[in-house]
């Protein structure tokens, strides 16, 4: 990963990108990062904070693993597992 340093910022520009990173709930490095991804790069960006916002969404909760669910009915299916 690289580094940069960006000198000479205008006061009130670093009190609105202070405020803008608070609202959000993120440092003011991750707001620059985001704000110069979103720049560069907004497909990637905008995907990734989609699924900032998404995972946010569910409130922590932890889902099963549908392949293994799917595993277990294919198996009572054929008699293989569970109660036949």
């Amino acid at each position: 990963m690289g580094n940069i340093t960006i000198r000479n910022v205008d006061d009130s520009l670093m009190q609105a990108l202070e405020e803008r990173a608070s609202v959000a709930g993120r440092s003011l490095e991750e707001e620059a990062r985001l704000i110069l991804a979103e720049t560069v790069q907004p497909a990637q960006a905008d995907f990734w904070e989609r699924m900032r916002q998404r995972r946010a969404g569910y409130g922590g909760r932890v889902f099963s693993d549908s392949g293994a669910i799917s595993s277990e009915m294919r198996a009572e299916r054929s008699g293989l597992g569970g109660e036949s």
